[in-house]
């Protein structure tokens, strides 16, 4: 499986890989920024994206945007991250086409 992780923050990104490679044993993880990882995904077609919300200049939400106005990225899974979220915020993710799970 080919795992993408967008987030602007490089030590994210380098615990997303010690997580996901070391532990996970994901063997294809690619990483980037917001612009980048649109661009990545485009190329690569990964199975899944970790998509930080929290980015400045493009937002989580814009780079999933940019994506699913393609048809052909349009199915890619992608899992929102965010390290706070208040109600606004939860209401936008699901109407950007997230899916809330409940334990």
């Amino acid at each position: 499986m080919k795992v993408l992780l967008v987030d602007d923050e490089p030590d994210i990104r380098k615990v997303g890989r010690l997580s996901l490679v070391g532990v996970g044993k994901f063997e294809d993880f690619l990483d980037a920024g917001a612009l980048e990882g649109i661009e990545l995904a485009r190329s690569q077609r990964p199975d899944l994206i970790l998509m930080d919300m929290m980015m400045p200049g493009m937002d989580g939400l814009a780079a999933l945007a940019a994506l699913k106005d393609d048809p052909e990225w349009a199915t890619i899974p992608v899992i929102f991250m965010t390290a706070k979220v208040q109600r606004g915020e939860m209401e936008q993710y699901l109407a950007a086409g997230g899916h809330r799970r409940h334990p």
